[in-house]
């Protein structure tokens, strides 16, 4: 076997023996990322997931301030509707009172003046 076909199957070793080492290496900084990245994941998964459930919590808590504030206005403008409703009633009431004697006061009138014509005939 000549020097040259030796050297060439030692390069050959040598290159096949990096070659195993660089596949290992590659392998094993590959799973080592690979874990990195899930851990990775798994804590900005938690975090986010912490930040929406505050986040749902305060949008929750707005809501229910905005419903509780909608109620009170609602109950303040029913109120308010039927305080108007009764003043109006107790005006239309006291015209219709007003009308009434009116009308009783011209009819007493007429009957009074109608019996005082047919008195001289």
């Amino acid at each position: 076997m000549s020097e040259n076909t030796k050297l060439a199957e030692s390069l050959k070793a040598v290159a096949d023996e990096m070659s195993t080492k660089i596949k290992i290496t590659n392998k094993n900084l590959s799973d080592s990322l690979t874990k990195e990245f899930r851990q990775e994941n798994g804590s900005l998964k938690k975090k986010f997931s912490s930040k929406l459930k505050s986040e749902i919590l305060n949008l929750t808590e707005a809501m229910n301030q905005l419903r509780k504030y909608t109620d009170l206005e609602v109950t303040s403008l029913s109120h308010s509707v039927e305080t108007v409703l009764e003043k109006l009633n107790d005006r239309v009431n006291e015209h219709t009172s007003v009308a009434q004697r009116s009308i009783e006061r011209v009819s007493q009138e007429m009957n009074k003046n109608s019996r005082s014509c047919s008195r001289f005939n």
